[in-house]
């Protein structure tokens, strides 16, 4: 028996509005605190496509049923939102966020696969100020924001709007680039690949005083 199965069950609404019973992994263990802020307790470990916190276990330990124990140390409460996704449910999960949009006349609209593809993936250009519309339902096509070299993030306003501090001067912007909804929404879910694996040691550290906070 995996000893995730020791976890107690909570009411959690999932993504598609049905709630259902779920493993509460916020269980808290007196170890985390104790060894969360030194590093030599972890190795780095970049989640591949496809890997699920079981294939992770098993390339680690050998073994699937510490799955939990990586989840635990990452803080991965919600499989469906904190671990990242592979390609195909990344692309379905953008089609249905982003599917349901409001008009320029504020009516709601429900768009095809193919119109929330070409939203997701607008970044305009100088010539339409990085603006534009759909030519059916009149849905306004953005970038989600734009970047300078360093990285920092401007909003479409920011990016477009005057040139104005605060104190009503001009300044010059930086040369900005326009990311994308779905750049945007891809380097999220890489971001979520890079997570630290607890030394063997850690884990039967975690394994044992889930075993006394279980009464097992």
């Amino acid at each position: 028996m995996s000893y995730f199965d020791n976890f107690q069950y909570i009411n959690y609404t999932f993504p598609d509005n049905i709630q259902r019973f779920y493993k509460n992994l916020s269980t808290r263990l007196d170890v985390l605190d104790k060894v969360k802020s030194d590093l030599t307790n972890f190795q780095p470990y970049y989640v591949k496509e496809n890997e699920t916190p079981e294939i992770v276990s098993f390339n680690a330990y050998n073994t699937v049923k510490y799955h939990w124990c990586i989840m635990l140390i990452n803080e991965i409460n919600n499989i469906y939102t904190d671990w990242p996704k592979d390609t195909r449910q990344l692309d379905a999960y953008l089609l249905e966020k982003h599917r349901n949009q409001i008009t320029k006349s504020d009516s709601d609209v429900i768009l095809s696969d193919v119109k929330v593809n070409e939203l997701i993936n607008f970044t305009g250009s100088p010539s339409n100020l990085y603006q534009d519309s759909d030519n059916h339902y009149g849905v306004i096509y953005r970038p989600h924001h734009f970047e300078d070299v360093n990285k920092n993030i401007y909003s479409y306003d920011t990016a477009i709007g005057n040139s104005l501090d605060a104190f009503g001067r001009v300044y010059d912007r930086p040369t900005l680039t326009p990311i994308s909804i779905y750049t945007h929404e891809y380097e999220l879910n890489e971001s979520k690949r890079n997570i630290l694996i607890p030394r063997s040691k850690l884990v039967q550290q975690m394994e044992k005083e889930l075993r006394i906070l279980t009464n097992e």
